[in-house]
């Protein structure tokens, strides 16, 4: 097996600090590539929006803002394209127990809609909360989602049955009884090994990436399990890449250590076992919150550089 660079790019509104580029996520819309992420002068300003960058024809598109809603923060974007429609879901609040989400579309060249909120009343945070939306083999829709509480850390899925009309919050996953001390499990990535066989691996404080389990569309879940792999307590993600799993993480079991290394790991067996892939990153600095998707014959992983901007690289991957 080998991996091989095709292309990379750092995107930001501006080149160097005060300000801020966090939480990218990628999805291609057609023949474009959209990443997103939220920028401003700190994590958590008033004056943080939702930026976006477009690759068509092998170039990026100047950065842009696509929403701004008020003055509150905003955070932690997610795109998701289904029937020629481009989706960005959204954060909205001072921290994370008071968040709200909101949401808007747009079709082919046309403008964002005005965003709404995605369901009416929520605060905490509904919908998908850092990664992608899964869309599952019976047409079903899995938002991967989280809670934190004053009480703790938990993940549950939102599940839309009509194409993101409505959503209906599945009951909380929590870390296994047991675990060591800390606050818990956020922010899940999903996949489908089977029909119906839905799984999540999520960020933990508890010193490793925790997975859970499910065998009914995601209507019903095990307790979340550590696995055999660290985590710092800093975002994940994966995708199915035909007949593997590939991961990118910061493989680092201290929750106040450095967010590097950042490296891409692959499953052959669904996540049974890992096997190292590529070190993207491995100096001084912060590299954290990767988004990862498919691409012909490899992936394309987005990342954050030392806060300062958005990483895009590709890989065509061999067997």
């Amino acid at each position: 097996m080998s991996i091989e660079q095709r292309s990379s790019v750092s995107l930001s509104l501006h080149s160097r600090p005060p300000n801020i580029s966090h939480a990218s996520t990628l999805c291609f819309a057609g023949e474009k590539l959209y990443c997103a992420w939220f920028a401003g002068p700190f994590e958590g300003s008033r004056n943080t929006c939702i930026l976006a960058a477009i690759r068509e024809n092998g170039h990026w598109s100047p950065s842009h803002p696509i929403a701004k809603t008020g003055a509150e923060p905003h955070w932690n974007p997610v795109l998701h394209y289904f029937d020629d429609t481009l989706w960005l879901f959204y954060k909205l609040g001072i921290y994370p127990k008071r968040w709200k989400t909101r949401v808007t579309q747009k079709n082919n060249g046309a403008p964002w809609n005005a965003p709404r909120d995605l369901v009416p009343g929520d605060i905490g945070g509904r919908g998908p909360v850092k990664n992608k939306i899964l869309v599952l083999s019976n047409g079903d829709w899995l938002a991967p989602a989280s809670l934190e509480s004053d009480s703790g850390w938990s993940c549950f899925v939102d599940l839309s049955p009509d194409n993101g009309q409505s959503w209906i919050a599945q009951a909380q996953i929590y870390a296994e009884q047991g675990a060591s001390s800390g606050a818990g499990i956020i922010q899940p990535s999903l996949w489908e090994s089977h029909p119906g066989h839905v799984h999540m691996l999520t960020r933990s404080d508890l010193g490793s990436i925790y997975r859970a389990d499910s065998k009914d569309f995601g209507r019903s879940w095990s307790s979340a399990y550590p696995i055999n792999l660290p985590n710092n307590n800093s975002g994940l993600d994966l995708t199915l890449l035909n007949d593997r799993l590939v991961l990118a993480c910061n493989p680092n079991s201290d929750p106040h250590g450095p967010r590097s290394p950042l490296t891409l790991f692959d499953s052959r067996d669904h996540g049974q076992s890992w096997n190292e892939l590529y070190v993207l990153e491995d100096g001084p600095g912060e590299f954290s919150y990767p988004a990862i998707i498919p691409c012909e014959n490899g992936v394309i992983v987005s990342y954050t550089e030392n806060r300062e901007a958005i990483r895009v690289r590709e890989f065509k991957i061999l067997p």
